[in-house]
């Protein structure tokens, strides 16, 4: 704390209080003077010294300052005071006592046996008699305490003896940790240094309920502000590729706005045995840089350099120089208007896989960087931006810098402008319009049967909605739909411009009916939708879409061949705005629901689909939500449970999978939970797709729904979990599992088949957050059936900084 307050406080209530005193007389309290108030047995001018002295407890207040002591000594010719026995000093955030204070006024001052704590927010120490009694007010944020405190002019402080602890837990009991030092050097809201340090834990969890030394250090710095450079605690952080590996982080500010964080690590690999057997695996050091920037209201980025010498060359994978990058920025620059990217590249293929710690996202076969520009008015949005797409887990062979020799199609760039939905008189109208490019990052390989070839596309929709009221029983919403695309393909053996147009208009009609019973209401809604399709009239025949927008031709095979083999006959995939040719489809749904108090409780829609064009039914549906009490149940469920499918599903490329119950359905997607008011927390969830998929999920923009399988083999995956809460830890466990009968193989094995509930993942981890409420620590284990072993663990005592500069402002 600085010592401004301490001697102004005394100094001024010496000056003010000896005002109202006879030069040799001693009085009682001299009540107020000024804004300050004295309270003591007597206080006293001496004329030869011109000195004051205050004592038989002298109580001075100013404000919420309060200055106590049995006695106080000022001497206006030195500036010096002398405050001894029991010196206690609060304010509404602080109380600091000492056994005596010798200060000069503008100049240094020493302090003995100096006890401190300094509050969590502003509380009543006024009244407070004792620094026991202070420090049982309100919630301490730091304590510190020490057998000598000198000051100099410039406000560098020097603590003799010095110990520190965030922990506030409580008179009599030892704190959960802190730092014991020789000396403390320290220059307010800029830095502390310790020498000779030591860290002090007091491991309850073992029955030891007093401090314990665990690291002795020769020097320690600590930052005292939100953003000082310095060093931060070390980081211990594993992945199965890289096994153990410790980072030991720089921090340095530039500027107000603007920070970089260096993170050296080295990761010290898996065996020998397994880099042999081709598993993932890194070694070697590895650098990281990270900057982040926040130069005006609404702007805000970071941007993370990544490079490692990979010393582990495994069979299949990647070593020596790799690198990553990573930038995330978002600006708004009013209500309107904003701009955000979020790239991601990297050096290799496989960077992704040898970092990632989750067995699914070590699957990922592609990374997306965006660029987006918005601009948003009452009821049109106006964007513009770019994509680029990475191409992962594919041959390093020709792969050029981040992919761009891969011959992936990128949309570079690409505009739009979106009506969202508005009434014009009775219509609603909705529409957009979009241009984009396609087109390749590095040399275009060409026009290839099934990449496409790079092109510009123009596109458009519009739609036109009445929503009407039959009396008060029901709603009609009839509407009608049009939709445009147009292609200039590029390159030298590229199709002419083409384009393609098509209709679509449908109707909804939709009632409820419903009766209350107190604070239940149940309401019954059925609906029927019905929607019909013209065939696309133009001359773009695409066999494979670009994206969503686009509506392809009638292609169901195309050929693949294969070195030293018979070619493969290989389905399209099946994205497309609508189906080939005119589609006719009927939807009818009925939705009961039982609310109490306004919140739903139960929930349950039945629903069929059905092909008016082909004269057969499609998929049966039912969705259903359950909230009683702490359950709390979703579940969507589609299967074909009156007609079948009438086309095969496509070769896929892949075994077919062992049956399963889940075969019956084309898509279950189901969670469940049980929680409590503490947060203890228990789950499950499942995600199933049927061979060939869902019709729902093969539907583009236009149709109800689309029947034509997808060249998919059917893929389902599980997880169940558990969240415990206990005082202040909290510890989940996770696992994830393949839900059907699945084959497997980890690196440098056979296949194997395994179960609908083998665990392929074990996930673990405990945070703590210290009742003394001074630190927190995390751990962190990931296992997967492969035996591959990810873990990290962190210390956070980030509140300490802040804190300390709290303190000595």
């Amino acid at each position: 704390m600085r010592r401004a307050v301490l001697l102004a406080t005394i100094a001024l209530a010496a000056r003010l209080a000896a005002a109202q005193a006879p030069e040799t007389r001693a009085r009682p309290d001299a009540g107020f003077a000024g804004d300050v108030r004295v309270e003591a047995g007597t206080v006293t001018y001496d004329a030869v010294t011109g000195g004051y002295l205050v004592e038989d407890g002298a109580v001075l207040r100013r404000g919420s300052v309060v200055l106590r002591a049995r006695t106080a000594r000022y001497d206006p010719a030195t500036g010096e005071v002398v405050a001894t026995g029991g010196v206690l000093l609060t304010d509404s955030t602080r109380a600091v006592a000492a056994d005596g204070v010798t200060a000069v006024l503008g100049g240094p001052f020493e302090a003995e046996d100096v006890v401190a704590f300094l509050k969590d927010g502003p509380v009543a120490l006024g009244e407070a008699e004792s620094i026991e009694a202070a420090r049982d007010i309100g919630r301490n944020r730091l304590s510190f305490s020490g057998t000598k405190l000198h000051g100099d002019p410039a406000g560098r402080l020097r603590l003799s003896g010095a110990r520190l602890t965030l922990c506030d837990c409580g008179a009599g009991r030892a704190p959960s940790w802190e730092l014991r030092a020789r000396g403390a050097d320290v220059i307010p809201g800029r830095r502390a240094t310790l020498s000779w340090p030591i860290l002090y834990v007091t491991p309850r969890f073992l029955f030891v309920d007093r401090p314990v030394p665990v690291l002795p250090l020769p020097w320690l710095y600590l930052p005292l502000g939100d953003r000082q450079t310095g060093l931060l605690l070390p980081q211990i952080a594993s992945s199965s590729a890289t096994g153990f590996a410790v980072e030991l982080p720089v921090f340095v500010t530039l500027g107000r706005s603007a920070d970089l964080t260096l993170r050296p690590a080295y990761a010290l690999g898996r065996g020998r045995e397994d880099v042999a057997k081709g598993n993932p695996a890194v070694r070697g050091p590895i650098l990281r840089l990270e900057g982040r920037w926040t130069p005006a209201a609404g702007s805000r980025g970071q941007a993370e350099l990544t490079w490692l010498d990979d010393l582990d060359a495994e069979p299949g994978g990647e070593s020596g120089n790799r690198y990553a990058l990573s930038l995330s920025h978002a600006e708004r620059f009013s209500e309107r208007t904003s701009i955000r990217a979020d790239v991601a590249l990297y050096g290799d293929p496989f960077l992704p896989r040898d970092f990632s710690t989750d067995v699914l996202a070590r699957g990922t076969s592609y990374r997306r960087s965006d660029l987006i520009a918005t601009h948003a008015r009452e009821a049109l949005v106006l964007e513009g931006g770019a994509s680029y797409l990475q191409p992962l887990l594919v041959s390093s062979d020709d792969y050029g810098l981040f992919g761009s020799d891969f011959g992936s199609l990128h949309r570079l760039p690409w505009a739009s402008a979106t009506l969202l939905p508005a009434m014009f008189g009775p219509l609603r109208v909705d529409g957009r319009a979009g241009l984009t490019r396609f087109g390749w990052a590095g040399d275009a390989p060409g026009v290839a049967a099934y990449w496409r070839s790079a092109a510009s596309r123009a596109d458009a929709r519009l739609e036109l909605a009445l929503p009407l009221m039959l009396g008060s029983a029901a709603t009609l919403e009839p509407f009608a739909r049009g939709a445009a695309v147009g292609y200039g393909f590029e390159g030298p053996d590229a199709d002419d411009p083409a384009a393609n147009v098509w209709g679509i208009a449908g109707a909804r009609l939709e009632t409820a009916v419903g009766r209350r019973y107190g604070e239940v209401h149940h309401r019954v809604s059925p609906r029927i939708e019905w929607r019909v399709g013209t065939d696309r009239f133009g001359e773009a025949g695409l066999a494979t879409a670009y994206d969503a927008y686009d509506r392809t031709a009638p292609s169901p095979v195309y050929t693949w061949p294969v070195p030293g083999g018979p070619p493969l006959q290989l389905a399209w995939p099946v994205l497309s705005a609508a189906p080939p040719g005119r589609f006719h489809q009927l939807r009818a749904a009925v939705d009961t629901r039982l609310s109490v108090r306004g919140a739903d409780a139960l929930r349950l829609e039945l629903g069929q689909d059905f092909d008016l064009e082909a004269g057969r039914f499609g998929e049966t549906f039912a969705n259903g939500t359950v909230r009683a009490g702490p359950f709390s149940l979703d579940a969507t469920a589609r299967f074909l449970a009156i007609d079948g499918r009438t086309e095969p599903v496509p070769f896929t490329g892949r075994p077919a999978r062992t049956s399963s119950p889940l075969d019956r359905l084309t898509e279950l997607r189901a969670t469940a939970s049980v929680a409590d008011r503490r947060g203890d927390v228990l789950r499950l969830g499942l995600l199933s797709i049927g061979r060939g998929s869902s019709g729902a999920l093969v539907a583009g923009l236009d149709p109800l729904f689309d029947l034509r399988p997808a060249p998919i083999e059917a893929v389902a995956q599980g997880n169940a979990g558990i969240t415990g809460r206990m005082g202040g830890a909290t510890a989940t466990y996770d696992v994830l599992f393949p839900g059907r009968p699945e084959v497997r193989q980890c690196p440098g094995e056979a296949p194997r088949e395994v179960g609908a509930l083998h665990v392929q993942q074990h996930v673990a981890s405990v945070a703590w957050e210290s009742l003394c409420r001074c630190f927190s620590a995390a751990a962190f284990v990931s296992v997967n059936d492969c035996g591959d072993v990810s873990y990290r663990a962190s210390l956070d005592l980030s509140r300490l900084g802040s804190t300390l500069t709290r303190a000595t402002r």
